[in-house]
């Protein structure tokens, strides 16, 4: 195995444990994936999530500071973090930006 492919493997299997650690656990994405995969995230996120990510800015800080709040912290943070997690695993990203040691 080359450099680039070793380093490759490993950045790989760094990103799905990361994607593993979501919350609740996402379900696996189809085999065969569409050539446009926008509507992916209808298929793996509940309607809360798709309505959470869907939201502008300005509506979400109205929906956080409603008075009982329409949705919490937490859950806006979780919703935001599983739709990243289903791209990222659509997507199949190999690397993130290098790290500041690394040339």
């Amino acid at each position: 195995m080359s450099d680039w492919q070793k380093l490759s493997a490993e950045e790989r299997a760094r990103r799905d444990a990361s994607i593993a650690k979501v919350w609740p656990e996402l379900q696996e994405l189809p085999t065969k994936l569409p050539l446009n995969s926008q509507k992916l995230p209808t298929a793996l996120l509940s309607d809360r999530e798709l309505e959470i990510t869907s939201s502008t800015a300005p509506e979400l800080l109205a929906a956080l500071k409603a008075q009982p709040r329409k949705y919490s912290v937490e859950e806006v943070t979780r919703a935001f973090l599983r739709r990243a997690a289903v791209a990222h695993k659509a997507v199949r990203t190999p690397f993130e930006s290098p790290k500041p040691n690394q040339e």
